[in-house]
């Protein structure tokens, strides 16, 4: 009677499917979630480029200039774009440069959490060229995506965007153009 139970224990075939799927279960829904979050990473990473990048035509037209407060209308421009990114996170640096080999030779200040440190906010003034950064700490909800961009236990990856332009020849003068 037992080597009958035993025999039919190993010739049975109901179930297998189902216990071969336990098996693979938890890693292909990881690599199904991690997947996910990295397309959302990258698409949070495309949106803050091209978001600081119209952002800072108000800068090279010389709209932030005569703008009461520049930083509050770069992140307000910036914000329109930005759906999946707390924007009161983002850390903003914008410096005017003599010329691009001295705007170029600037290298940004992070502190030792990652973030960018943020060394004020002048958007300059007619053909000055501007460096415009944005950093942003983005947080990955899976060990895998992290582990993959990330490189530590932390799971914050430093998002960030440059972009490096001339201001036009602008003069709003005393006539309020």
């Amino acid at each position: 009677m037992r080597q009958r139970s035993v025999s039919l224990f190993i010739t049975e075939r109901r179930g297998v499917a189902a216990l071969e799927f336990s098996l693979i279960a938890i890693p292909l829904f990881t690599l199904i979630i991690t997947t996910i979050e990295l397309g959302l990473f990258f698409f949070n990473a495309s949106l803050l480029e091209s978001s600081v990048r119209d952002a800072s035509r108000l800068i090279r037209t010389g709209q932030a200039v005569v703008a009461a407060d520049p930083e509050t209308l770069f992140r307000e421009r910036m914000c329109e774009e930005l759906v999946l990114i707390e924007c009161s996170a983002i850390v903003l640096d914008v410096q005017p440069f003599e010329n691009f080999t001295e705007a170029s030779s600037v290298t940004p200040i992070y502190g030792e959490d990652g973030e960018l440190i943020s060394q004020g906010f002048d958007v300059g003034q007619s053909e000055d060229v501007v460096v415009a950064r944005a950093s942003y700490q983005y947080s990955f909800l899976t060990p895998l995506g992290s582990a993959l961009l990330a490189g530590g236990a932390d799971r914050h990856v430093n998002l960030s965007s440059v972009a490096i332009f001339m201001n036009e020849p602008f003069d709003f003068g005393s006539e309020g153009n």
